[in-house]
This record gives structure tokens, C-alpha cells and sequence, in this order.
């Protein structure tokens, strides 16, 4: 079994975690049963069920094994519907596993110029509101969609949101707050609602 405890040097060792990889992906392969559950695991069996491969993850070229790492978007439904997650003998926990995978390969090669900016939403709606409406007029020239898709690796058909100004707080605290005294009422604001067209 791989480790899972980041304290530990094999936990950041490329050849054990592709060991690892390969052989969650062959239990799960045997079982099927997260093949609904997201993108992962259908790259993962169609792979997997082509001639060159044939079911044997030995075969399953590198490209296949970071694709399936790659699409996990960390939803962990596969986690609670897996038959085989810890403490069964089989140590199956593919969410954790993906993690893994991607901290040990980001301390080796970096970090994605992709990964850097994406994984700031934050930053990507604050400089989008900023810039609207140009930036919602660029994201829609083909010329800027193909610079996107060369440089970030957005797909240049990719529907994108449309950023607004204000931002949805800079609008709600220009309201003006009518209601009964004592009675309160709460809300939450993330980087979707903050940034984009309602």
C-alpha cells in the first residue's frame, strides 16, 4: 500500500506514487462501481478497456495515468461509495490518492502557469470586474480566445462567465436596508456571486 502521510519520503516519490496509482486504478477497475460518479473514472475504464491495454494498468501509458489524476475535481463521492476505503484491507482512497499525485508532481516540476491562475478565482474575478465590459468584450474575440487556449489552456470554446461592476458586495452595500429591528438575516458571497452577471 502507498502512503497517505505527507511526513514521509515516499509520499513524495514519483515512482512509488505511480505504483500506487496503478494499482488503485486496477481494484478499481475490477469493481466499476464509481463510473457515473465523474470524469475520472470514465477516462480511466475507456482507457483501460482498449486493445493495447486490454484491463492491464501496467500498460496504461503515463499520459492515461496523469489524465485520470488530471480530471478529479475532488467532489470525494467516489470516497464515500467505494467498498474498499480504509479500514478494508485494500486501502482504497482515490481522492486522497489524486492529492497524492499532485502535490508530489507539483514539488517536482512546479506548478502549472494554468493551475497558478485558475486555482485563484479570487484573483481572475477581481481583474475581470475591473476590467468589465472590456474584458467580457475580449473574451469573446477569437483572436483572444485562441491566446487563452495557448497560454492558460482554457479551451477557446469554453463558455466563460460575464463579469459585472459593480461586484455584487460594492452593490449590496450601496442598498438601503429596510426591515424590522431585531430580525437578522444572513448570506454568503463566494468568488461566482461576488464577480459575475446575476
Amino acid at each position: 500500500m502507498g502512503t497517505l502521510d505527507i511526513r514521509r519520503p515516499e509520499f513524495w516519490d514519483l515512482s512509488a506514487v505511480d505504483r500506487e496509482l496503478r494499482r488503485v486504478y486496477d481494484i478499481c477497475g475490477g469493481c466499476r462501481r464509481c463510473l457515473p460518479l465523474c470524469p475520472s473514472f470514465k477516462v480511466l475504464f475507456d482507457r483501460m478497456d482498449v486493445d493495447t491495454v486490454d484491463g492491464d494498468v501496467e500498460k496504461l501509458p503515463a499520459s492515461d495515468v496523469k489524465e485520470v489524476v488530471d480530471l478529479c475535481y475532488q467532489c470525494k463521492l467516489c470516497f464515500n461509495h467505494c467498498p474498499y476505503t480504509p479500514p478494508h484491507r485494500w486501502e482504497v482512497d482515490f481522492p486522497r490518492l489524486m492529492l497524492r499525485a499532485r502535490a508530489a508532481g507539483a514539488r517536482k516540476n512546479g506548478v502549472a502557469l494554468q493551475d497558478r491562475l485558475l486555482g485563484n478565482a479570487n484573483l481572475v474575478g477581481r481583474l475581470g470586474s475591473l476590467g468589465a465590459p472590456v474584458s467580457n468584450w475580449m473574451n469573446e474575440l477569437g483572436v483572444h480566445r485562441a491566446f487563452m487556449q495557448a497560454v492558460v489552456g482554457i479551451h477557446k470554446e469554453r463558455n466563460l462567465p460575464k463579469f459585472r461592476r459593480p461586484t455584487f458586495s460594492s452593490w449590496f452595500n450601496s442598498r438601503t436596508r429596510a426591515g424590522e429591528a431585531g430580525r437578522v438575516a444572513a448570506g454568503a458571497e463566494g468568488c461566482a456571486v461576488s464577480y459575475v452577471q446575476r
